[in-house]
C-alpha cells in the first residue's frame, strides 16, 4: 500500500494541476480558431468543441477534478506519514497541511494556471483526450448535472438567471469571438475596441447621440441668397434644416454649395431636398442604413407629431464607431 501511496502523490498532482489549469484555459481558448477547426474537421477542434458545448458543464468537471484530486493526494501523504514515521492523528493531520499546502498552492494551481493562461490552445490541443475522458466520466457519476441543477437553482433564487439566445446574448458572442482573435495580435486593443462599438451600433438609441434643437443651425424657408452666404460663412456647414412657420416644424434640407452655385432662386424654399425623419428611439445602426439608402447625409429626429426634437449626421453617427468627429452641425 505504501507504494501506490507514493505513486498517486506525483499522479494526483498532475492532475489536480491539470484541471487547475483547464479551467483557466476554457475562458481564454480562442473560440473563433476552434470554430474554424470544427468546420475544417480537424479531430482535436472537435473534441474540444463537443467538451464546451456545455461550457457550465465543463467548467463543473474541472473543478469536482481539481477538488477530488487535491482530496486524493491529501489522504496519500497523510498516509504515508502515519505509516513511515509512526505520526499520531493530530500531527499527521498537521504535518500534511504544513507539506502539502504550499505544494498544491504552487504546482496545482499557479503554475498550472499561468501556463493556461499563456498557452491555453496549444495546451488544450494537447490534453483535448484527457479532458473529454474526464468530461464523460465525471457526467457519469451525475455530479456535473448535479451541481449545474444546484447553480441554476442559485441563480433564478438571486435573479441572476441568464437570458439565454437573444440577439443582445448574439452580438456579443460575435464581438466575443472576435476580439479573442485579435487577442495578443498587434492593435488587437484598439481593434477590440472598434468591435465593441460597431456591436453598440445595434443597441444605443438615437436621443442619446442627436444635436438636440437648441445647439442646431436652422434657416426658414424665406431665406434669401445674401442672408444664406453669410450663415454659411459663419457656421461652415453644408447642409441645414430649413423650418416653416415653427423652427420646430422642418420641411426640408438646404445644401449650401448647390445654393450658391444657382441663380434660379429667391428664397430656399424654392430649392429644397426632402428631410428623412427618425423616431428618437431607433437606433444608430438603424439611421446609418437609412440615411446610406437615401442618400442624405443628416436626418431629422422627430417626435410622434412631427416636431424637431434634434438632427443626426451621417458623419457623427459613423463617428461612434471610429470615435469623436468634429460635429457637423
Amino acid at each position: 500500500m505504501i507504494w501506490l501511496a507514493a505513486a498517486i502523490i506525483p499522479i494526483g498532482l498532475f492532475l489536480s494541476g491539470f484541471f487547475s489549469g483547464v479551467e483557466t484555459g476554457l475562458y481564454r481558448v480562442n473560440r473563433l480558431r476552434l470554430h474554424l477547426d470544427v468546420q475544417r474537421r480537424d479531430p482535436v477542434g472537435v473534441r474540444l468543441a463537443g467538451v464546451l458545448e456545455d461550457e457550465q458543464g465543463a467548467l463543473s468537471v474541472t473543478l469536482i477534478g481539481t477538488n477530488v484530486m487535491n482530496y486524493v493526494i491529501t489522504t496519500a501523504v497523510a498516509f504515508l506519514l502515519a505509516e513511515r514515521l509512526g505520526l499520531g492523528e493530530a500531527n499527521t493531520g498537521l504535518y500534511t497541511v504544513m507539506i502539502m499546502t504550499p505544494i498544491v498552492f504552487v504546482f496545482g494551481e499557479v503554475v498550472p494556471k499561468n501556463l493556461f493562461q499563456l498557452y491555453a490552445d496549444t495546451l488544450l490541443a494537447r490534453s483535448a483526450s484527457l479532458l473529454s475522458l474526464s468530461d464523460r466520466l465525471f457526467r457519469m457519476t451525475g455530479v456535473v448535472w448535479a451541481l449545474k441543477q444546484l447553480a441554476n437553482i442559485i441563480s433564478r433564487l438571486t435573479g441572476a438567471y441568464a437570458q439565454r439566445d437573444t440577439a443582445f446574448g448574439s452580438k456579443r458572442r460575435v464581438a466575443l469571438l472576435l476580439q479573442e482573435a485579435l487577442a495578443g495580435r498587434t492593435l488587437g486593443e484598439e481593434q477590440s475596441d472598434l468591435i465593441d462599438r460597431v456591436c453598440q451600433l445595434s443597441e444605443t438609441p438615437l436621443h442619446t447621440v442627436m444635436i438636440p434643437r437648441n445647439r442646431v443651425t436652422v434657416i426658414g424657408t424665406n431665406t434669401n441668397r445674401r442672408t444664406l452666404l453669410r450663415i454659411a460663412r459663419r457656421t461652415g456647414h453644408a447642409l441645414l434644416p430649413v423650418y416653416e412657420s415653427s423652427r420646430r416644424h422642418i420641411v426640408g434640407l438646404a445644401k449650401i454649395d448647390e445654393l450658391l452655385q444657382w441663380d434660379d432662386w429667391e428664397t430656399v424654399g424654392k430649392r429644397l431636398h426632402p428631410a428623412p425623419t427618425l423616431s428618437p428611439h431607433e437606433t444608430v445602426a438603424t439611421a446609418i442604413s437609412r440615411l446610406q439608402r437615401a442618400g442624405r447625409g443628416m436626418a431629422i429626429v422627430t417626435d410622434h407629431g412631427g416636431q424637431m426634437l434634434g438632427v443626426v449626421t451621417l458623419k457623427d453617427l459613423l463617428g461612434e464607431v471610429v470615435g469623436e468627429l468634429a460635429s457637423g452641425v
